[in-house]
């Protein structure tokens, strides 16, 4: 399928299974999920398949000719881990550039307001500095500030979805 000049191609990806999503984890559900799983976490990172699946696709895209100018990616860490696998697999194809308002509806993670071992928790996604020191070749946007990128009427609700 040959480019036609001056068009514009955009590849909508979804991040790889994540270390939920194994276990068939939806962080709606009513009961707490540190309950059910304690080592449950609001951003939780890729699983083994996950990972693997991530770096197939970018072997794909490389397969078929496909090249990215760059990367557009959630501040989540399993959404990162995904666009850092397809570069990888990509041989470092496309800027990676993070953009603090694509995220879930809910924001991060249901848990930021469940009660969590006796209190509420309040998660605001990872910091500047950690998303810097976790992961290379990342353009930051400015709506990650050091505390997190997560605040409160940042997010759409289920009646605007």
């Amino acid at each position: 399928n040959p480019k036609l000049p001056g068009c514009l191609e955009i590849y909508l990806m979804r991040h790889g299974q994540s270390s939920l999503n194994s276990r068939s984890h939806s962080v709606f559900q009513p009961s707490s999920p540190s309950l059910r799983y304690p080592d449950a976490v609001s951003d939780p990172p890729l699983s083994p398949l996950g990972y693997e699946k991530s770096l197939a696709t970018g072997e794909e895209f490389l397969k078929l000719g496909i090249s990215f100018d760059r990367v557009i990616c959630s501040p989540m860490r399993r959404a990162l881990q995904t666009a850092e696998c397809v570069r990888k697999a990509m041989e470092g194809e496309g800027e990676v550039q993070v953009d603090s308002g694509i995220f879930e509806i809910g924001g991060s993670c249901a848990m930021r307001t469940m009660g969590l071992e006796g209190g509420d928790a309040e998660y605001k996604g990872m910091g500047r500095k950690e998303m810097e020191e976790e992961f290379t070749n990342i353009k930051i946007d400015d709506g990650v500030k050091e505390d997190g990128w997560y605040f409160e009427g940042k997010v759409e609700t289920a009646e605007e979805c």
